[in-house]
């Protein structure tokens, strides 16, 4: 694995494996994770085949984040550690929704990843509050983004329900949504919206009646959804279907 002179290197792996730097040799278990200098010989033992992930990141941009950069190559960051957990859902999230579309996004997202890895080596008392305000609610956030998604047809999924599940305030979700340009509120109803639109328009063997597409995204009151859905896109959930039906009619 080569990276420009400079840069810094993390890798995680499936399997058991090892890593040797500056007269340091790791034994690290599946998950495990360390940061290794490229500017330094150094060697990565994998004995099987597996998944890994590895990234590179400019020593500038982690070197005012901890106390001492050279302290922490080939030190094992473990598995368990919240912040690393943190760190790695971040970039799977980030890479399955490929949320990196703009300049300004791709600075973002470098900065929250400098942040979480910072907490995960041991950050400066300045760098944990920086990654406290930036880096940790980016990340938490994109998490509760997620579940929300893959739990969308729950009609009981609240700001208590989701806090809870995540270990937070209420308020401190309310707080990471409000600061992002949406409530938590605003943004369950936008998604399900969105997923009722999308069930509307799709083909399928037999079309389901809108009151089961809108118990289906989690809409618990038909009425209410059908206002909302009004509002929103400025039709009804029947002409929607109406006009899916014609359009496949006029292709077939």
């Amino acid at each position: 694995m080569a990276v420009d002179k400079g840069q810094l290197v993390v890798g995680v792996t499936t399997s058991r494996w090892g890593a040797s730097q500056l007269g340091r040799s790791l034994d690290l278990h599946p998950g495990d994770w360390s940061l290794l200098s490229n500017s330094d010989v150094s060697e990565i033992m994998i004995p099987e085949a597996c998944r890994f992930l590895a990234f590179s990141i400019p020593r500038t941009a982690i070197k005012s984040l901890v106390p001492d950069i050279g302290a922490t190559f080939a030190r094992r960051i473990p598995a368990s550690s919240p912040a690393l957990q943190m760190l790695v859902r971040y970039l799977e999230l980030a890479r399955r929704d490929n949320v990196v579309t703009t300049p300004e996004l791709a600075t973002a997202f470098a900065d929250h990843v400098c942040d979480l890895l910072a907490l995960a080596l041991g950050p400066t008392r300045d760098a944990a509050e920086q990654a406290r305000t930036r880096g940790l609610p980016a990340a938490r956030l994109q998490a509760i983004k997620d579940d929300i998604a893959a739990n969308l047809r729950w009609p009981e999924l609240s700001v208590h329900t989701i806090a809870a599940r995540h270990g937070l305030s209420v308020r401190y979700v309310q707080q990471i949504f409000e600061e992002s340009g949406l409530t938590f509120t605003a943004y369950l109803i936008e998604q399900r919206l969105a997923a009722a639109y999308k069930a509307l328009r799709r083909r399928a063997p037999v079309d389901l009646p809108v009151s089961t597409i809108a118990f289906d995204c989690g809409f618990a009151n038909v009425a209410h959804f059908n206002r909302l859905f009004h509002r929103r896109f400025g039709c009804t959930p029947s002409d929607v279907r109406n006009a899916a039906r014609t359009l496949r009619t006029d292709r077939d």
